[in-house]
């Protein structure tokens, strides 16, 4: 399932951004770039507005920022990379290394649940992380996601 979302040019493998909000303004823009949305800084908003609930840095080096809003018609699914690491208020208070952005409209929640549930499975198995962080192009990215995916049921 997540192999059909994130596509090649899906990827983002050397963020240019250096905190939180920039990250996440480069995951925004990269979506308005892509043609997900119409409106960044809507999808900025809603984000930032998430992570004042609870920070989506997940621990691990991962962080899986993510938002239901209208301003996207269907689910769509970022991989980014850090070379540096970012300070993203991680709950293991370690820096962030694997960014996947998670998007989708309000409508489509069960699908949304389901999808989130199996990125953060996938980022819990130490190998794959070690794998994406080791990924040097896209294709490298996709084959550890989708070797590694669980299959639908």
């Amino acid at each position: 399932m997540l192999h059909r979302l994130l596509r090649k040019n899906f990827m983002i493998l050397h963020l240019k951004a250096k905190d939180k909000e920039g990250v996440l303004r480069e995951l925004t823009n990269a979506c308005y770039e892509r043609g997900f949305i119409d409106d960044p800084e809507e999808l900025f908003k809603t984000l930032i507005e998430r992570e004042k609930i609870i920070t989506t840095g997940i621990g691990r080096n991962v962080a899986l920022p993510h938002a239901r809003t209208n301003v996207v018609k269907k689910l769509h699914l970022i991989f980014a990379k850090s070379d540096t690491g970012i300070d993203y208020d991680s709950l293991d208070g370690k820096p962030v290394y694997l960014f996947f952005l998670f998007i989708g409209p309000n409508r489509e929640n069960k699908k949304y649940i389901k999808i989130l549930a199996e990125i953060s499975r996938l980022v819990r198995i130490e190998r794959v992380r070690d794998a994406l962080l080791k990924a040097k192009t896209e294709e490298d990215v996709f084959k550890v996601i989708k070797e590694n995916e669980k299959l639908p049921e």
